[in-house]
């Protein structure tokens, strides 16, 4: 299985507020996206800010997240979802990791996965990781996590397809 990960954050240096999973699995054509919401901790409304522009961006309210499953909550579902997987795929590991790291905090439950950044991705599927840069002319980022995770999923098996087909 091949799975991606994305994060949208209340800032570059705010906290996560949603989290976005896509995950293929060899020898079917589906890929299948989980998504959530993220309630803030009260020690991260306390230490971190929300980013005016943040809304902007991703167009997440912070009334959005009152009702939105805890930081614990959503931790345990990523760590059950993504432990099959072994390996989570991003492509902003410098942020995605420390977003990562916040969320896993609040869980008791050590982290079952790896994340890596997309050169490791390409590696991985023997493909050329620019091939994985977005053309936003073709292909905009939404910035919503779910849809952003299959985005490069779909990006790199795309590049595997045509290597492959290409090796023919």
């Amino acid at each position: 299985m091949i799975a991606t990960i994305d994060f949208e954050a209340s800032g570059l240096n705010g906290y996560p507020i949603e989290v976005g999973v896509a995950i293929h699995t060899p020898g079917h054509d589906q890929i299948s996206v989980w998504s959530s919401l993220i309630r803030p901790t009260a020690g991260w409304l306390q230490t971190m800010s929300w980013d005016p522009d943040a809304f902007d961006v991703h167009g997440i309210a912070r009334a959005d997240l009152k009702n939105a499953p805890s930081a614990w909550d959503v931790a345990r579902s990523l760590n059950a979802l993504l432990a099959p997987c072994e390996v989570a795929y991003c492509d902003g590991y410098a942020f995605d990791r420390l977003w990562l790291r916040l969320l896993v905090e609040e869980c008791p439950d050590p982290c079952s996965f790896d994340l890596q950044g997309a050169d490791r991705l390409a590696r991985r599927l023997n493909i050329v990781a620019g091939a994985l840069l977005p053309n936003d002319a073709d292909d905009p980022v939404t910035h919503r996590a779910g849809p952003d995770a299959e985005r490069l999923l779909r990006r790199a098996l795309t590049a595997q397809h045509a290597r492959v087909t290409e090796l023919r």
